[in-house]
């Protein structure tokens, strides 16, 4: 067996806070210690784009959703409408809300001779989604057209003990 290259590493890190005209202080940020929120307190990993995020349940690390914010910033997504569906079944599933759940962000990173544009992000997306099959997903939990071989390295806050995941979808 030959070596394995890493094509893509994936690099999450949990939002440290959840500061928005919602929720002054959240139980996350209330439970990592924030103390008292202020403005400057914000997380700057709100307007990332070209990431992939993750809504964690805080109590056992499961994946409840993954989604990714390429042209829009995660806080965009996050807040975008057609995700009150996700946080309604969320919310009926586990009784989970925006405010109790961890949320984190991958921020991937192609290894030379990769690209990682729109495309490679949706298909960074899909295949988390086929191999961990997070509760509040629908699309690529059935069915699955892998690419090719394709390894990813996930890292930092990643919620699952399975850090290197293979697109064996052809093998």
């Amino acid at each position: 067996m030959g070596k394995i290259e890493i094509d893509f590493t994936i690099d999450w890190a949990e939002i440290q806070d959840f500061a928005d005209e919602r929720s002054v202080v959240s139980r996350l940020f209330s439970a990592l210690g924030g103390g008292t929120w202020r403005e400057d307190d914000v997380d700057d990993q709100w307007s990332d784009r070209m990431v992939l995020y993750a809504y964690v349940d805080p109590d056992d690390g499961e994946l409840l959703y993954l989604g990714k914010a390429a042209a829009q910033s995660v806080r965009s997504r996050f807040d975008a409408k057609e995700k009150d569906r996700v946080w309604d079944f969320i919310h009926r599933e586990r009784g989970l809300t925006p405010e109790s759940a961890v949320i984190i962000v991958g921020h991937p990173q192609a290894r030379k001779g990769r690209r990682l544009d729109k495309v490679a992000l949706a298909y960074l997306e899909r295949l988390l989604i086929w191999k961990f099959e997070p509760l509040a997903n629908i699309a690529n939990m059935t069915s699955y057209k892998g690419r090719d071989d394709t390894v990813i390295l996930c890292t930092g806050d990643w919620p699952s003990p399975f850090r290197i995941i293979v697109d064996d979808a052809h093998l």
